[in-house]
């Protein structure tokens, strides 16, 4: 659905525009997967653990971060990240915003339980930053 190129053109954009709402912000990392078991660039056509709903990505971010997967959440729009933070083990919250709200019934299908919302990102962090601490 797009070149590694462009998702790099993306990535340098929002990192511009959080500098530019605050001097201090840092991304530290911008994981993705570039993979499918079917379509698009024959060295990325392949079965992965990264592609959600498994949750390699958040496995992954959790090991470059130093941090464990107890200490992790995910926020997502989608009921293949709130599966894969199932699969992970991780608290999640559904934005709502865009095809959010969409999503909320294939969530609970998914993941049998039904998950938290949140109606914007600014709204997820207060979530996020309500969960107890271990």
């Amino acid at each position: 659905m797009l070149s590694e190129p462009g998702l790099s053109r993306i990535h340098e954009q929002l990192s511009q525009r959080l500098i530019a709402a605050d001097p201090d912000a840092v991304v530290e990392h911008w994981l993705h997967c570039p993979h499918h078991p079917e379509v698009g660039e024959p060295e990325f056509r392949r079965a992965c653990d990264c592609r959600k709903p498994l949750p390699g990505m958040l496995i992954e971010g959790a090991r470059r971060l130093g941090v464990p997967l107890s200490g992790c959440a995910s926020v997502g729009d989608s009921w293949r990240d709130l599966a894969a933070a199932a699969a992970a083990g991780v608290p999640a919250v559904l934005v709502t915003t865009g095809k959010g709200a969409a999503e909320w019934r294939v969530a609970l299908a998914a993941i049998g339980t039904a998950p938290p919302t949140a109606p914007d990102l600014g709204a997820a962090v207060d979530w996020l930053l309500s969960l107890p601490t271990a």
